[in-house]
């Protein structure tokens, strides 16, 4: 599930990026076409220290995700919990969360090989976390993040829809190839390892106004 909610607000933030500027260059009858790649990797590391009677653990995650056909995203979460091993009962002891600036998309490569192997490899990226409470949210630190992943074998899927804004419609095509992945997510020079899901597509979005 998580992996279908990432990829459909991918493809609503790619959609999002052609209609603004589209609505206002073209007018009301003026016809657009549009392609490009768009590229995901999701992927998500756990580190747990028992002591005594109790459990501390770390979930760290990554989430990269096309923003135009030049541009991705990179976010970032930390979640720090303690849990008792006899009762269950836990407790958060931090939580911060964070995305950089749009950046180039090259800084996420995706390739698949000849033997059917997806690699995910996103180049280092500054992202600033926040910890937030129910009135605010106050920036906590800078991370420099980095990831390698592969796996396979890839499968590939096709995806069609459209919507419509205004007095245009807009439809959307894309065919690509995903893959469960797993490698080492590096943050400030610390290495974990993490497993998750990578993907590539080629789309296509078009619209007709009255």
């Amino acid at each position: 599930m998580r992996r279908i909610v990432l990829a459909l607000f991918a493809v609503m933030a790619l959609l999002l990026t052609f209609v603004a500027p589209v609505a206002a260059d073209t007018g009301p009858s003026g016809p657009f076409r549009e392609s490009g790649t768009s590229k995901y990797l999701s992927s998500q590391s756990l580190d747990c220290t028992p002591s005594h009677a109790r459990t501390t653990c770390t979930e760290t995650g990554v989430d990269v995700f096309s923003v135009s056909p030049t541009e991705v995203v990179v976010c970032v979460s930390t979640v720090t919990y303690t849990y008792s091993d006899r009762t269950g009962r836990g407790r958060l002891i931090s939580q911060e969360n964070g995305c950089s600036d749009p950046v180039a998309a090259s800084t996420l490569n995706i390739t698949l090989s000849k033997d059917n192997v997806l690699t995910a490899t996103l180049a280092s990226t500054s992202v600033t976390l926040y910890e937030c409470n129910r009135r605010s949210c106050t920036a906590s630190r800078t991370v420099t993040v980095s990831a390698s992943d592969s796996g396979g074998p890839a499968g590939t899927f096709t995806n069609r829809g459209s919507f419509k804004d205004g007095t245009c419609t807009y439809r959307y095509s894309e065919s690509g190839y995903t893959a469960d992945v797993s490698g080492t997510l590096t943050i400030d020079g610390t290495t974990l390892a993490e497993g998750g899901w990578a993907q590539q597509s080629e789309f296509k979005v078009s619209s007709t106004c009255r």
